[in-house]
């Protein structure tokens, strides 16, 4: 039950903003992003990432603030690196030249502001201790 806790906690905050980026970027004419399938499974890469957290990362010898921001800017690195070179998702939502690698950036601070301020309020929520 405590992974399982630790699944869904991490799994909310994208589970919800999944599908209004989703409705936003089908407003302001970009749909690109519906028909990619790794867009629609970052809530559960949040989900697993969480319970690697507790089962692994939470084991390090530094402040729980420390670790929750360290976790989520190494999950938006992962996720960042996928996107930009893997899915060339930049490209498709119109980024060029330069600017196809903000992401690259931009997701590490936001995943590790993210984590720490949002994720580890979930977890505490749902019973979690860090």
């Amino acid at each position: 039950m405590y992974y399982l806790r630790a699944f869904i906690a991490g799994m909310i905050l994208p589970a919800v903003l999944v599908p209004i980026i989703s409705t936003l970027g089908v407003l302001i004419g970009r749909p690109q992003m519906l028909t990619t399938l790794f867009f629609h499974w970052i809530p559960i890469f949040w989900g697993i990432w969480n319970v690697l957290y507790f089962a692994v990362f939470q084991q390090m010898r530094l402040d729980v603030n420390v670790r929750m921001l360290l976790t989520g800017m190494a999950l938006g690195l992962l996720l960042g690196l996928t996107g930009t070179f893997g899915l060339h998702l930049p490209e498709r939502i119109g980024l060029r030249g330069h600017l196809r690698f903000l992401p690259l950036v931009v997701a590490p601070i936001a995943y590790a502001l993210l984590w720490r301020y949002v994720v580890k309020e979930f977890n505490e929520m749902l019973g979690l201790r860090n």
